[in-house]
This record gives structure tokens, C-alpha cells and sequence, in this order.
């Protein structure tokens, strides 16, 4: 893995997806001109690479600050962590849970109905 100058990991860089260099000149892709110009691509902590697309450099840049300085801090956030369902979440929880099955199954009865304070006697003094 590269290593900037500090030698912390490289985590993250911005590419031209329009345009490339080639032995010092630059050439048009086939993507010139079609979708997003510049793609920003960086490593989560997990090592697996990422990439965001963005119509202006700056804003590829400045996302990869953002989330170099999150991994760096280690307050990153997985993008695909909230496309989990509640169902999903709700099993892994349920299994993760270390309480008897005789409290996880329950005795299949409803549970009870809430109770309903008794109104104020309009008469009471």
C-alpha cells in the first residue's frame, strides 16, 4: 500500500474518468463528456476500496478529506450500513441476546392490554 511522506496509509485519491496521461499527453476517454468527471477513490478501514462520483474536482476532494479524516480518527461510517432492513437487524439482535428461552418464546398469550386510568368523578368535592 502507498505511503504518504508521514507514512500514514494512502487512503484516498481523486481521478479524471474523462480524460487520461498517457506518456505525458492528454487523452480523451470513451467516457468524455457522459456522467460524472471525477471519481473519488479511497480504502475504508477495512480495506476494501470505495468509490463516489462527483461532477466538480473540488467536491471529490473535499469528500476525501472528509472521510480520510473520519478513518484516520476512526469515526468512519460504512455507507452500507444502513441499507440493512429492521428484519434483518431485528434477527441478529435476537440472536445476539443471552436471556432463557422460556423468556424468548414467551407463553404465546398477547400481551396484556394497557390500563386505562378511571376519569375523575365529576361530583367529588
Amino acid at each position: 500500500m502507498a505511503r504518504s511522506s508521514e507514512g500514514v496509509p494512502a487512503v484516498a485519491h481523486v481521478q479524471d474518468r474523462w480524460e487520461k496521461t498517457v506518456g505525458g499527453a492528454r487523452i480523451r476517454t470513451a467516457r468524455n463528456g457522459k456522467g460524472m468527471r471525477w471519481q473519488a477513490r479511497y480504502r475504508d478501514p477495512d480495506g476494501r476500496e470505495r468509490t463516489k462520483d462527483f461532477a466538480r474536482k473540488y467536491d471529490a476532494e473535499r469528500f476525501l478529506t472528509t472521510v480520510t479524516s473520519d478513518v484516520l480518527r476512526g469515526s468512519y461510517v460504512d455507507p452500507d450500513a444502513g441499507k440493512a432492513t429492521f428484519g434483518d437487524f431485528a434477527k441478529r439482535w435476537l440472536e445476539a441476546q443471552t436471556f432463557g428461552d422460556t423468556t424468548r418464546d414467551g407463553d404465546g398469550a398477547p400481551p396484556p392490554a394497557p390500563r386505562r386510568p378511571r376519569p375523575w368523578p365529576s361530583g367529588a368535592s
